[in-house]
């Protein structure tokens, strides 16, 4: 049963059909955008507001994950180096 997602603030009152409910995540997912760990600050926070994302995932030259950049990461980021510019 899905009651638990009431505690998550969603409103919808109708049940999915169980059918869709076991269905492999992997049928609903898209491509993913990702960027590669040398990529550029800047470029990685214009890739986030083009596909309207709030993380991003960062992988290796392999296309391993190695971790995931938030926009808050990114900004905070770029402020530090802003501040030391004189």
């Amino acid at each position: 049963h899905i009651d638990f997602v009431q505690d998550f603030g969603v409103v919808e009152t109708r049940i999915p059909q169980l059918d869709l409910l076991d269905e492999p995540v992997i049928k609903r997912m898209k491509p993913a955008t990702v960027v590669e760990q040398d990529c550029g600050l800047l470029r990685a926070y214009a890739l986030m507001l083009q596909h309207n994302l709030h993380d991003i995932p960062v992988v290796s030259k392999t296309g391993e994950l190695v971790g995931v950049a938030s926009r808050v990461d990114i900004g905070v980021a770029i402020l530090s180096a802003w501040s030391k510019v004189e």
